[in-house]
């Protein structure tokens, strides 16, 4: 599991555990604490967010990178195709 994939991770187990936490402490009758705990949720909602966003950039980067090696790839088959075409006539 790569770092950023356990920072992923992390944060989801925290976007999951402060909601459960707020509920418990809407019990109190007392604002700050659910305040407290849905805000440090939220963050969490917020980091998480930011890293989906990161790792489809990142992927998205990587398909383009992908898509251009194949087209290049592509091209020199085609050539190589050709030039043994070339080679196998008589007289070439």
């Amino acid at each position: 599991m790569s770092e950023q994939e356990s920072d992923v991770a992390r944060t989801e187990e925290e976007a999951h555990d402060e909601p459960v936490k707020a509920r418990l402490a809407v019990h109190t009758v007392s604002v700050p604490p659910v305040e407290e705990h849905t805000s440090v949720s939220m963050e969490a909602v917020e980091r998480v967010l930011e890293l989906t966003a990161k790792a489809r950039h990142e992927i998205g980067v990587r398909r383009r990178g992908l898509l251009v090696a194949s087209i290049f790839i592509f091209f020199a088959i085609v050539l190589l195709i050709l030039k043994i075409r070339q080679v196998e006539r008589p007289g070439g």
